[in-house]
Formats: C-alpha cells, sequence, structure tokens
C-alpha cells in the first residue's frame, strides 16, 4: 500500500531520519514526552534539533530527490501515527523538514525542494491539528505556506492545499473562542483564503482555463468550511453553490474534473470541499422545518440524495487519496485517512435524519401512538412503514460503520470515536421514540438504555465524563471539567442529547440532566436553538 510496512531495508536517508529520531527520544524522556502523548511535548532544555543534525546527518544531496525524500519521510511518519505512535510520527517530520532542506545544501534550493518541506510541514500541521493543537499547528502551517509560495506559480497545487489547510485550521481556532490561545485568527482565516483563491485563480490562467477545477472547488470549500465555523451562513451558502456550480458546469460527459486529484498534493483538499458541500446540503434547510423545534429533518426526501451524491463523491475521491501511491500525495494520505472517517460519520447523521422525519410534528398533531404514525404522510401504506424502518436500520449500520472507521485511524480513545458512538447513541433515540409510536423494534424502555449507555461512553472519549460547570474558556476550565476548548461545541451537543436521554429516564433523573443541560447551554453561542431543541426531551418511557 501506501505506507511505509513491507517496504524492506531502510535507504541511507530514512536510516538518519531514524537514527535522530531515536536520539530525540532518549534526550526528551527526562521531559515526559510520552509514546501516546502531546504532539508538541517539549524536549529538555538545552536539545537543539537542528545542531543534532547538523553534526550527524549524512550527505543525501543526489541520492534522492526531494519529492521522493518527502514522500519517504510522510510515508513513515503516516505508519507510526496510524499505530499509535504519535511521538515518533512528530519526531519524523520534524527532522525530516531539516533532512530536505539539506538535500540542497551547498545551491539555491530549488521549486521541488521548497514543495518538499511545504508538504513535510502540512502533515506535521495536520497531527498537531487533530490533537486539538491549533496554535501549534497554526505556526507549523506559516512555514508550510512560506515554503510553497517561495515555489513559485508551477507550485499552485501546494500553495492551495498549504493555505487552505492554514484558513480552516484558523478558522477552528476562531470558532474554539478566546480558549485556542489564537487571539486573531480572524485575521489569519481571510489571509490565506486570499492566498488560496489566487494560487488557484493564477493556475487557471496559466492553464488558459482548462484542468485546474479540482484547484477552484479546493479553495472554495476552504472558504464555505471557514465560513460555517464563524457561523457566516451568507458566505457559507455561497461557497457551496460555487462548488456545486463547478461541478455541473462540467457534467459533460467527456471527463471527470477530479479524475487526478487523487494523486495531486491537493487531492484531500478537494475530498473535504466536497465533504463540507455535503455537510451543507443537508443542514442548511433544517430553518424550514415546520416545527422549529425539530431535528434537523425538513425536506428529506429531496435534500438526501443531493447530500448522499456529495458525500459519495466525497468519500470515492478520499478512499482514492488515501491509497495513491505517488509522491506528491503523499502528504493528501494521510490526510485523507481522517477524511474517510469524517464522510462516514456524516453518512451516518443523514440516513439518522432521513429515519426520522414527522417525528416532531406527529407529536404536534396527536398523532402519537396512533397506527400510522410512523409513516410518511400518513397514508396507511404498509410500504411506508417498511421504507421508515429501513432507514433506520441503514441508520444504525452507517453508524456502526463510522466508529469502525473512527477506531480505524490508530486510536481508540480519540474524540473522533467519541462522536461515531454518539451517533449510534441518536440511532437508539430514534428506536426508543418509534417504539413508543407503536412502530415495533426495541421497547422505548430500551432504546433510552442504550442511548444512555452509548453516550456515557461518547462523553469520556470527549473528556467531560461528569456535567462541566466550567466552560473552555473559564480560567479554571479542566477542574472544572470542561472539554478541551476545540471540542466545546461538539461537547455541548452531546452533552444537550444525553440530557434529554436522563429526562426521558424517569423523574429521579431530573435534577442530573438539567445539570447536563445547563452545562451546554453555558458552551454554546449566545442563541442557544441547537442545544435547546436537542436537551428538549423525547418525553419519557411509556409516553
Amino acid at each position: 500500500g501506501s505506507g511505509w510496512h513491507g517496504r524492506g531495508v531502510l535507504g541511507p536517508a530514512m536510516a538518519f531520519v531514524m537514527r535522530a529520531v531515536r536520539t530525540h527520544r532518549k534526550l526528551a524522556s527526562a521531559a515526559a514526552f510520552p509514546p501516546r502523548g502531546s504532539v508538541n511535548a517539549a524536549p529538555p532544555r538545552g536539545y537543539n534539533a537542528r545542531r543534532t543534525l547538523a553534526s550527524s546527518a549524512p550527505s543525501v544531496a543526489g541520492e534522492v530527490s526531494p519529492g521522493d525524500l518527502c514522500a519517504q519521510v510522510v510515508r513513515y511518519a503516516r505508519h507510526e501515527w496510524r499505530r499509535g505512535e504519535r511521538a515518533t510520527a512528530a519526531g519524523v517530520l520534524e527532522h525530516g523538514a531539516e533532512l530536505v532542506a539539506r538535500a540542497s545544501e551547498g545551491r539555491e534550493p530549488t521549486p521541488d525542494c521548497h514543495v518538499a518541506v511545504s508538504r513535510i510541514h502540512l502533515a506535521w500541521a495536520a497531527m498537531q491539528s487533530d490533537a486539538g493543537e491549533l496554535a501549534h499547528a497554526h505556526e507549523t502551517l506559516q512555514l508550510a505556506c512560506l515554503a510553497a509560495d517561495r515555489a513559485g506559480a508551477s507550485a499552485a497545487a501546494d500553495r492551495v492545499a498549504a493555505h487552505a489547510a492554514a484558513a480552516v485550521n484558523a478558522a477552528r481556532a476562531a470558532a474554539a473562542g478566546p480558549g485556542a490561545g489564537f487571539p486573531d485568527a480572524g485575521e489569519h482565516v481571510a489571509r490565506h483564503l486570499v492566498k488560496a483563491s489566487i494560487a488557484a485563480a493564477g493556475a487557471e490562467l496559466e492553464a488558459g482555463g482548462g484542468g485546474v477545477v479540482a484547484l477552484q472547488i479546493a479553495s472554495l470549500g476552504a472558504k464555505s468550511l471557514a465560513a460555517m465555523a464563524v457561523r457566516n451562513t451568507e458566505a457559507a451558502a455561497a461557497a457551496v453553490a460555487e462548488i456545486i456550480s463547478q461541478l455541473r458546469r462540467t457534467e459533460d460527459g467527456t471527463s471527470d474534473p477530479l479524475a487526478h486529484a487523487a494523486d495531486l498534493p491537493h487531492g484531500a483538499a478537494v475530498a473535504a470541499a466536497l465533504k463540507t458541500a455535503a455537510h451543507w446540503t443537508a443542514l442548511s434547510t433544517a430553518a424550514d422545518a415546520d416545527d422549529a423545534d425539530a431535528y434537523p429533518v425538513a425536506n428529506a426526501a429531496a435534500v438526501a440524495p443531493a447530500a448522499a451524491e456529495l458525500y459519495a463523491r466525497a468519500a470515492k475521491l478520499a478512499r482514492e487519496a488515501a491509497a495513491s501511491p505517488a509522491p506528491a500525495a503523499a502528504t493528501s494520505a494521510l490526510m485523507a485517512d481522517e477524511l474517510v472517517a469524517d464522510i462516514k460519520l456524516g453518512v451516518a447523521q443523514l440516513a439518522l435524519r432521513a429515519a426520522s422525519p414527522g417525528r416532531r410534528r406527529k407529536e404536534k398533531s396527536g398523532a402519537l401512538g396512533s397506527s400510522d404514525g410512523d409513516k410518511e404522510g400518513g397514508g396507511g401504506d404498509d410500504s411506508a412503514t417498511t421504507s421508515v424502518a429501513d432507514t433506520v436500520t441503514a441508520a444504525e449500520e452507517a453508524a456502526a460503520e463510522a466508529v469502525t472507521a473512527a477506531e480505524a485511524l490508530g486510536f481508540g480513545d480519540h474524540p473522533r470515536v467519541g462522536l461515531a458512538i454518539a451517533c449510534s447513541g441518536d440511532v437508539y433515540s430514534v428506536k426508543a421514540a418509534r417504539a413508543a409510536m407503536g412502530a415495533g423494534g426495541h421497547g422505548d424502555g430500551a432504546g433510552i438504555m442504550f442511548a444512555e449507555g452509548l453516550y456515557r461512553n461518547a462523553l469520556k472519549m470527549l473528556g467531560t465524563p461528569r456535567a462541566p460547570s466550567t466552560t473552555a474558556a473559564d480560567a479554571g476550565a479542566a477542574a472544572g471539567g470542561a472539554a478541551r476548548v476545540h471540542l466545546r461545541l461538539a461537547a455541548a451537543l452531546v452533552h444537550a442529547r444525553y440530557s434529554a436521554i436522563l429526562k426521558a429516564s424517569g423523574a429521579n433523573r431530573t435534577a442530573e440532566a438539567e445539570d447536563w443541560a445547563a452545562a451546554a447551554a453555558r458552551e454554546w453561542p449566545a442563541d442557544g436553538g441547537a442545544v435547546a431543541a436537542a436537551a428538549k426531551g423525547l418525553g419519557s418511557v411509556g409516553r
């Protein structure tokens, strides 16, 4: 495959990197640099990676091209990262960038050398961002962008990939709030989005307008995701509309504009853009619901096929990028691993919404518990009952696949796994509601019990096994049990849903439920609409 495992004897360049990493880990052991610890855990005072390299590096110039050396370094780091060796992976990438720079020592660095350095920094930043270290990731991404820009116009794909990643990371920090340690995140979002757009536009001019749709989509994907993160719905809608327009413009049956993206540096960025467009398509129509407090299921019959098609395209490209053997795509492949899991979670959430249509509206109209309360349209057609039951089964299977995909990334206790488990909890909430409506399946008491257990597991992985008394921005956040800053919004939504499950369990859980609902409301942005709806309640067992 595209990983390092099975390649046999290390070449001289990678052998040096591994010697440097082993030296680094021995020297850093006194500073508590644990194998599964922080990506940025500090080495001891006096340790200088640059000095270590300068004194011990072999001459690698001419032995291997910068691009191939970069691919070797990133693939090995990816292999170590996926098997849980975080410290080794981080050390490989830290020393790898220096090694690539040494490959051109004594002569003017070439664009290929700049590109290789950019890709290694981008891979390292992806690991830092995944660990929630957004401020550190920002610093590393600045190096990635600087190197890509130095490579010039010929490196448009790398420039788009680096600036898009920097913009999204900054937007995540802006959404996380002051606790992210990134006070000017908004300014960086705007700057990197402009540079990504300029790089894509420059490639279009150079190519005469052909073969650059994927670059445009990658740039637009960063714009839409950044806008969603900072709650700019107008900008998000415009960017997603342009992504879909770009795709439709090329649907003439002659060629797929994304066909070769998987083997290029921006493949993962394009897959992320398609995933974001699918998210927006599935979620943005929620405001059209007849019941403003309902789960976002409005127009599910019309929305689901469009969102599902975008998810399918995103999943296909992410899988291809993750499996690409192309040296230019090594960093993209590392980033695509996580996209595969995230897209599966999006598909599961879409299936869950499709399994829920009409539930709140049936409650309001008094149809709950009637013989056709489970059917779309309430027409009494047995096929409708079968269809809804099938969607619940599909949602359950999709949620299980999302958990499996998240666990396959190498960290069974990662918050991503927790979010997938919470989605399985949502499935059992729907099952419980359907049972209370007389639609068969698990008794609603059993469904509530299963959902509670799943939510509790998810909460542990999100770092909030008890209801937080503080928010991520508070001075005593950790002491009060708050989620880490980059997880605060996702955790708040799970807190609200767990509150609803506790309310459904009976009056003896009411006080506990209110604690979780209050924690969710404190952490969510001012309007509180989403968490208020999620915590409103499902009724109670037997009702």
